[in-house]
């Protein structure tokens, strides 16, 4: 039987000059951390996605193609790149990828999808 939810996930966004997010999977739900200038933390809540959410976001994963993303996307350095990370494993596939100032194709369909699975907060 098919699962809706992940064996694993986490997720980064953000840069130095803030703000970041990090998503971090548990048995409570997703552990959703905010941090500011400098990665100094700013908040943290643990958040409990619907499964209707939970199909929402594998669904516009799987429409994005994010199980054929590249494992690394990387353009010119700058002064405050941003940099990403998801780290995404169900139901037998996984997918683990990053950039620094590059975007995989679909990227902002995922951002969408990720606060939809956080009912609305900011991941960006």
């Amino acid at each position: 039987m098919r699962s809706i939810y992940p064996e694993v996930f986490e997720a980064w966004i953000g840069g130095y000059l803030g703000p970041s997010y990090h998503l971090l999977l548990s048995d409570a739900g997703i552990t959703y951390k905010v941090y500011e200038y400098a990665y100094e933390l700013h908040s943290t809540e643990v958040i409990v996605p619907s499964s209707t959410a939970w199909s929402r976001f594998f669904s516009t994963l799987d429409q994005v193609e994010v199980w054929s993303w590249q494992k690394v996307y990387k353009a010119e350095a700058s002064c405050d790149p941003t940099t990403w990370y998801l780290s995404i494993a169900i139901n037998g596939r996984k997918q683990v990828c990053r950039g620094i100032n590059m975007f995989a194709p679909g990227f902002v369909e995922y951002l969408r999808s990720v606060r939809g699975l956080l009912d609305g907060r900011p991941f960006a």
